[in-house]
């Protein structure tokens, strides 16, 4: 197309219809990704999240990916921003920046409509209430075990609170980042003062603490062996051979489940992310089983 031998007037024209055409042709590419969403599509082709399917399938950067996944999501629970969206009155970055707020109903699609996302973000930016801080005495308490998959005894618990310095805080938030793949990414306190127990006490007081046995605990010293050979980054693979990139945030996984008999050991155990350790579960177990599990503990 010689653009040059257009009019000033066709030219304009052009560009209005063209944008048109490009609010059409953004709000069905939504649309899609909500459906692919939706029908669980994105785990079995390799991928740990939409965000991740984004980047690596349909090559959209980052920032624009998340804009497309958020907006998506957005979309689907408020459906009158599509028609926003075509007529100009709301954009990608302002619904992006408007989602969370949406979907926790801090805020209404009307409070968004003809604003900057500058003033969305301003809009939607969480209150902080300031209360004096309160002294926590600590605090044993028994508490009762969570759900575990089929015919898992359940173990004895134990609720323990705390309070700790800032110093200290910011100190645990900086090894959470470090220690995320070397306790299979749980970054709980259960997590790390285990971790911490299998590092510093000797054979025979893991021992009898119980803290090796032949159930589903996994020794660090057997997480990090697997953490070694998987190369830090989940196992899953599609049918057509897409592997997933997840480095963060890791599970060791049972391939036969311990609820199935599977033993805890290094050639039955793998690293899976988040979404593909759900989706192997259902797999194993079936989705509506795992879904009840995940609402009874919620």
């Amino acid at each position: 197309m010689n653009l040059e031998n257009l009019s000033n007037q066709d030219l304009l024209a052009g560009i209005k219809s063209l944008l048109g055409t490009e609010r059409e042709t953004t709000l069905s590419i939504l649309k899609y990704l909500s459906e692919i969403e939706s029908r669980g599509l994105v785990p079995e082709l390799g991928y740990s999240s939409l965000f991740d399917y984004c980047v690596r399938a349909l090559g959209y950067s980052e920032a624009s990916s998340y804009r497309r996944v958020s907006a998506a999501r957005a979309i689907k629970l408020n459906p009158e921003l599509g028609e926003l969206f075509l007529q100009g009155k709301v954009n990608l970055c302002t619904i992006s920046a408007a989602s969370t707020a949406l979907r926790e109903n801090r805020a209404q699609v009307s409070e968004i409509v003809g604003k900057s996302k500058a003033e969305v973000q301003v809009l939607v930016a969480p209150q902080v209430e300031y209360r004096p801080k309160e002294i926590i005495k600590p605090l044993i308490t028994k508490a009762p075990s969570l759900p575990l998959i089929q015919d898992t005894p359940k173990e004895e618990r134990y609720e323990i609170r705390f309070s700790v310095t800032k110093e200290v805080f910011e100190k645990l938030n900086t090894a959470k980042g470090r220690m995320a793949n070397s306790i299979q990414g749980e970054l709980s306190m259960e997590a790390i003062i285990s971790s911490l127990i299998e590092r510093y006490l000797s054979p025979k007081e893991r021992k009898s603490l119980k803290l090796v046995s032949d159930g589903r605990y996994v020794p660090a010293s057997v997480k990090r062996k697997v953490l070694e050979r998987d190369s830090g980054q989940c196992c899953y693979q599609s049918t057509d051979g897409t592997r997933c990139c997840q480095t963060k945030y890791l599970h060791i996984d049972h391939i036969i489940p311990f609820a199935k008999g599977g033993k805890t050991e290094l050639s039955n155990l793998r690293l899976l992310c988040s979404s593909h350790n759900q989706l192997l579960a259902e797999q194993a177990f079936g989705k509506e089983f795992i879904n009840s599990k995940i609402r009874k503990a919620a």
